[in-house]
C-alpha cells in the first residue's frame, strides 16, 4: 500500500527533524521542498513551526511561495501550520515590526502580556471552543512568546490559557462527510504532544477515525490534576526534567563528554524511574549507581544534564558534539501520584524508547 504523502514546505527557520519523526511514526512520506509548484499541487501540506517571523517570511517571499501559501488558505487546500507556520499565515506579528506576514488570516500576532515567565515552554490544557468538533480536549506541548487572542471570521477554535487566553489552534473549511478540517493551524507541537499530538496529526492526514476515547476527567494525555497555583495562573504544568546523555544508543557519564563511560541501556533505565516512581528530589547520584541501587531520587551526574535539565522542552535528542542527550519530562509530583501524571506517549519507556530509536550519533 502506498504511503500518503505531505509536502512541508521548508521556511529556511524551522527545525524539521520532530515533524519528519511525526510522519515517519504515522507511515507518512515527508515530502521537504522549496518548489512553489509542488507546494501549490500539494495533496497535504505543512508549514513548520520554530524560528523567527522576520526571518521565515523573507525566505518565504524570496522562494514566491508566500503568494502560493494564501492562496492554498483561500481555497481551502488541505493545509496544516504549526507554532511559526500558524502566525506566518496571519498579517503581521509584534516580533517583527514593519514586516508582512503572508495575510491570508486577518489576524495579527501579539506577544504574551508583560509579567510571564517568556517563552512559554511547557504542556498546556486545550479545550475546544464552541463549533469546534475536530480538536479534542487534552495536553499539548507549547513553545511560543507570541499569540493570537481573536478567531478569524470563519474559522473555529480551541482555547489554552497562560496567564491570559489565547488560541492554541484553528481550523477552516470543515469536509461534511468525514468530518476532517482542510484547514488545520495549531500554535502547539503536535509532533511534540505524545499520543494525543499524533493522533490529531494522523486524523487529519485521514489516516485515523476520530476516537471520543476520555481520560479521566475528559481529557487525553493529561499530565496532572493538582499543578501549582503559579501553574494554574499560567495554565501550564510544572515538571522536572531528568536527562540521559547518550552516544551509540547507550547511555554515557562523563564531563563535558569527555572520558565518557558506559552506564547502560537508556530504556531499561527510564524503567527504572517508572517502576520505582521518581520524586522531584534531585540528588548528585550518577545513573549507573541509580540502577544498581534503585534509588526513588532523580540522579544528574555532570554540567551537561544539567543544562539539558534547564533548556529541554521535551522528549527530543539535544545535539552535543558527537552525540546527543534525551531528555525526559517528569511532572512534579509526589511519588505516589507520578506514574498517572506523566504527560508522555505511551508511559516513559515508551517515549524514551521514540526519542532514541534511529537516530545516530551525528544526529
Amino acid at each position: 500500500m502506498k504511503k500518503p504523502v505531505l509536502v512541508i514546505a521548508s521556511t529556511g527557520a524551522a527545525n524539521l527533524a520532530s515533524v519528519v519523526a511525526m510522519c515517519e511514526r504515522a507511515g507518512v512520506e515527508p515530502v521537504i521542498t522549496k518548489d512553489p509548484g509542488l507546494v501549490a499541487d500539494a495533496e497535504k501540506l505543512l508549514l513548520p513551526g520554530v524560528g523567527a517571523f522576520g526571518a521565515a517570511m523573507e525566505n518565504l517571499s524570496a522562494g514566491k511561495l508566500d503568494k502560493v501559501l494564501a492562496s492554498r488558505i483561500d481555497k481551502k487546500q488541505p493545509t496544516m501550520g504549526i507554532c511559526l507556520g500558524m502566525q506566518l499565515f496571519c498579517e503581521s506579528s509584534h516580533e517583527a515590526p514593519g514586516v508582512g506576514g503572508i495575510g491570508a488570516i486577518p489576524a495579527r500576532v501579539q506577544r504574551f502580556s508583560p509579567g510571564l515567565p517568556l517563552p512559554q515552554l511547557g504542556w498546556n490544557r486545550v479545550r475546544p471552543g464552541g463549533g469546534e468538533d475536530f480538536i479534542e480536549a487534552g495536553w499539548a506541548y507549547f513553545a511560543n512568546s507570541y499569540r493570537i487572542t481573536e478567531v478569524p471570521e470563519d474559522f473555529s477554535c480551541a482555547w489554552s490559557d497562560y496567564g491570559e487566553r489565547f488560541v492554541a489552534a484553528m481550523t477552516a473549511g470543515v469536509d461534511p462527510a468525514s468530518g476532517i478540517p482542510a484547514i488545520l493551524l495549531c500554535q502547539f507541537h503536535p509532533e511534540l504532544s505524545g499520543t494525543w499530538g499524533q493522533r490529531l496529526f494522523r486524523r487529519w492526514m485521514g489516516l485515523e477515525a476520530r476516537v471520543r476515547e476520555k481520560a479521566k476527567g475528559g481529557e487525553t494525555g493529561c499530565p496532572g490534576k493538582n499543578p501549582s497555583p503559579a501553574s494554574f495562573r499560567r495554565g501550564t504544568a510544572l515538571r522536572i526534567l531528568p536527562c540521559l546523555d547518550i552516544k551509540g544508543g547507550r547511555v554515557v557519564k562523563g564531563t563535558r563528554f569527555q572520558n565518557l563511560v558506559d552506564s547502560g541501556d537508556p530504556v531499561e533505565l527510564a524503567a527504572v524511574f517508572q517502576a520505582e516512581k521518581v520524586s522531584s528530589r534531585l540528588s548528585g547520584r550518577s545513573w549507573a549507581s541509580m540502577a544498581s541501587t534503585k534509588q526513588s531520587s532523580a540522579p544528574f551526574g555532570n554540567a551537561t544534564s544539567h543544562t539539558a535539565m534547564r533548556r529541554s522542552p521535551a522528549v527530543r535528542p539535544m545535539l552535543a558534539k558527537n552525540s546527543f542527550a534525551c531528555a525526559v519530562r517528569f511532572l512534579r509530583a509526589s511519588p505516589s501520584a507520578w506514574s498517572a501524571r506523566v504527560p508522555l506517549a505511551g508511559g516513559l519507556m515508551a517515549s524514551t524508547k521514540s526519542a532514541v530509536a534511529g537516530l545516530s550519533d551525528n544526529s
